[in-house]
Formats: C-alpha cells, structure tokens, sequence
C-alpha cells in the first residue's frame, strides 16, 4: 500500500518512477526528474497507533548524499496517510531529536541505524519534511 501511495504521488507531479527491491528485500523507487537526475527512494511506513519512531539500518539506506532519500508514510487510523520525503543527508549531522544516528561497536556494526522519532514537540520539524515542500527540491 505505502508504495502503490508513494508511486502514484511522484506519478502525478510528473516524475518518472520505477520500482526496485534490493537484495535484503529493502523496498525503493527510483525517480527521474525532468533534467534527467536519478533519486533513489527507500519507502518506509510508520503505524503511529503502534509505534512513534522508526529504525533504518545503515546498510539499507547506503551513502547519505543529495540522491538519496526517504519516503516516511505516517499512518494514523481514520485518517488519510501523511508522506514526507526526507533526504538522507539529515543524518550527516543529525539532531539528536528527531533525527537520530545510533551507532554499535565495531564487531556490531551491521546493526547500526538511523532513527526518526515522530512526536509531538518534533513534528514543526518533520513537518518541513512534508512531500509537497520537497518535490522541488529534488
């Protein structure tokens, strides 16, 4: 469901979309703008009725850089999902409030991830996030 949502909202500004699945199973989307720019898009999904932050392992999301970024899709029952698209380079330097870095020893390395915590005090933040504040930027 959140990457039929994602696909036909890029789908609708105009975008060129096709979709991808990595080898560990890692959902994604890759986007074409119209200067013929390639994004790569890891979707994930957020059941805020069951959950307040999400955790996305280093290995899954790759290099932080101006072509990578994140679908959130928020979801709250009764209510329409919310996406936001969040370049993955917010975790260069990462807030320590809503965007997190948790990073494990050396031996444990794989299971270092990023976090995003959806709360209310940080959802001003987030909410610059918002996908219809950042289609342009792509």
């Amino acid at each position: 469901m959140t990457k039929k949502l994602v696909l036909n909202t890029f789908k609708q500004e105009g975008f060129d979309v096709s979709e991808t699945e990595t080898a560990n199973g890692v959902e994604e989307l890759r986007v074409k703008t119209q200067d013929g720019k390639v994004h790569r898009i890891l979707l994930q999904e957020l059941d805020l009725h069951a959950n307040r932050n999400i955790k996305i392992l280093k290995t899954d999301l790759g290099e932080l850089n101006d072509n990578r970024w994140i679908a959130l899709v928020l979801r709250l029952p009764d209510m329409e999902p919310t996406i936001y698209l969040i370049p993955s380079t917010v975790f260069s330097e990462p807030d320590d409030f809503v965007f997190i870095e948790n990073n494990q020893n050396p031996r444990l390395a794989h299971f270092s991830n990023y976090e995003i915590k959806v709360f209310r005090n940080g959802m001003s933040k987030l909410n610059e996030y918002r996908i219809e504040n950042m289609l342009g930027k792509l």
